[in-house]
């Protein structure tokens, strides 16, 4: 891609990402790492990521956008993007590298 196209290109939403992805029950280390995840996708670019405790959620608000095989995020509250590397293993199965940790979500 050249610089003029990647400068005066529109960031990119994904259309797979669109909706809600939970963590996999189904897969031990990722509820280990994370506990119980909810992230939802929007088609505005919007992202929130909700934390279920025992009787709370928190939630983060976040933006994303999508270039090659990276997910890039930015919370409002504390700006800085993150990168983190996706693969779908299948329409419903989300995963996701970040800092070295595998996470698996699938499409709820």
């Amino acid at each position: 891609m050249s610089f003029l196209t990647k400068f005066f290109s529109k960031p990119k939403l994904q259309e797979p990402f669109l909706g809600d992805w939970v963590i996999d029950k189904n897969a031990p280390d990722s509820l280990k790492e994370l506990g119980y995840v909810k992230m939802s996708f929007k088609k505005d670019g919007s992202l929130i990521y909700e934390i279920r405790e025992k009787d709370k959620s928190q939630f983060i608000l976040m933006t994303y956008l999508v270039e090659g095989d990276k997910l890039i995020t930015d919370q409002a509250s504390h700006p800085h993007k993150e990168e983190t590397d996706f693969d779908f293993e299948n329409p419903t199965t989300l995963i996701l590298k970040f800092n070295g940790v595998v996470t698996r979500f699938v499409k709820s």
